[in-house]
């Protein structure tokens, strides 16, 4: 037995956008299918451009959330040689009783952190801090 489909009225749905008329469709296609007793078929999926606007912006947000941890390591590696290369030049003032070998491998190992953070790029700050901190152990440890 099939049910009849209730007309629309265009004068009723002229003020609606389309995507409000397409909805307004599904619903009643709904209603009349599942009162005829048809339920094998699940209805179809809708996106209307708000939808899609809002995926949109998840989408961008989402990426720029996953691009952001990249770049603040990158600014983390930088910073933290900043800071190193500044414990290293205090400790050396702080201990003037550094034997003179001490104090030369230091300063070689400044200045091959200083170029490695000179090259402006992830594996010269990562670079920078690894030899910034062997130099704050060597005065440390002597």
């Amino acid at each position: 037995m099939l049910a009849q489909r209730p007309a629309i009225e265009p004068e009723k749905t002229s003020a609606l956008s389309d995507a409000g008329r397409v909805r307004d469709l599904a619903k009643t296609r709904n209603t009349l299918s599942h009162a005829a007793g048809s339920y094998d078929h699940e209805p179809l999926a809708h996106f209307s451009a708000e939808n899609n606007m809002k995926h949109a912006l998840l989408t961008g947000l989402l990426l720029t959330a996953f691009a952001l941890p990249f770049s603040a390591s990158a600014n983390d590696d930088n910073s933290q040689c900043q800071i190193n290369l500044s414990k290293v030049r205090d400790a050396k003032l702080a201990r003037p009783n550094l034997s003179d070998a001490v104090r030369s491998d230091v300063d070689t190992t400044v200045h091959r952190a200083e170029s490695a953070l000179a090259r402006h790029n992830d594996d010269g700050a990562r670079e920078c801090v690894a030899l910034t901190q062997q130099a704050l152990q060597k005065i440390q440890s002597n």
